[in-house]
């Protein structure tokens, strides 16, 4: 499995360098209403190419918006407004240093629109906006959808993990990328996860990331995954077609080590 982020970025940061330039003297309010404003272009009858392009406006729109003070107090609703067809996650606050981060997630609200959807790391110091970024993005075309993004303690650093939920033609999966904050850039973080057999749970290990499968959810099964966020660990099921657990497992980042049981 490759890493999604390497195919995303390059296009996105392209996009942001125009977004910043264009909207250079624009106050909080007006980066909200030209936020939303690209929002409202993103609909379903867009060509791919068209849709790929706008969620490179969208991302931008919200990346130029997070680098503003008044983001800080801020909630989702209030950014997003009436809009329903996207989803806008703050995480908690963790310190690094003299610093604090969140991570930021933008997703939408259905699946198949992939290439809005992208996690931002935000931080702060006191009172102060600091740097903006995005971190991690779907690639154009995706069949997954980003389903937990948060921050977590490593020694004096952090980490910033992220599962994606596939459901392709082929398969059905969860993986798992990680980021680390170095010197103040969020760097791809892989440690093969340690793996406690069990029962029909498979664990790959991939370039960078790591996913996992189940032997009775596939292509030809009505059954699926289901993933859950509990306190402490991610919970990923098996279900049958009536939405009904059967089978599960849980992944636990514990001391910058990813642990499967």
């Amino acid at each position: 499995m490759k890493v999604r982020m390497r195919a995303a970025v390059p296009a996105i940061v392209g996009v942001l360098l125009m977004a910043q330039t264009a909207w250079a003297g624009d106050s909080f309010s007006e980066k909200v209403e030209a936020f939303r404003a690209e929002l409202g272009g993103y609909h379903a009858g867009l060509q791919p190419e068209e849709r790929s392009a706008a969620g490179k406006r969208i991302n931008a729109a919200l990346l130029d918006i997070l680098r503003e003070e008044e983001s800080l107090a801020a909630d989702p609703g209030g950014i997003l407004g009436d809009e329903g067809r996207f989803a806008l996650i703050f995480g908690d606050w963790a310190s690094a240093g003299d610093r604090r981060y969140r991570v930021v997630t933008l997703r939408p609200s259905e699946t198949g629109a992939g290439e809005v959807a992208a996690v931002f790391a935000q931080s702060r110091r006191g009172d102060r906006a600091g740097k903006a970024e995005i971190v991690y993005a779907l690639a154009p075309g995706a069949d997954g959808e980003i389903v937990y993004a948060a921050m977590a303690g490593a020694g004096n650093g952090l980490l910033l993990a992220i599962a994606e939920k596939h459901d392709g033609p082929g398969s059905k999966y969860v993986s798992v990328n990680t980021r680390k904050l170095e010197k103040g850039k969020w760097l791809e973080y892989f440690n093969p996860p340690q793996v406690k057999a069990k029962g029909e749970w498979t664990v790959r290990t991939g370039d960078g990331s790591f996913s996992v499968s189940h032997a009775s959810v596939g292509r030809d099964a009505g059954n699926d995954l289901e993933v859950r966020v509990c306190r402490g660990y991610i919970e990923i099921l098996a279900v049958d077609s009536g939405d009904m657990p059967f089978d599960n497992t849980r992944l636990r980042l514990m001391a910058g080590v990813w642990v499967v049981e």
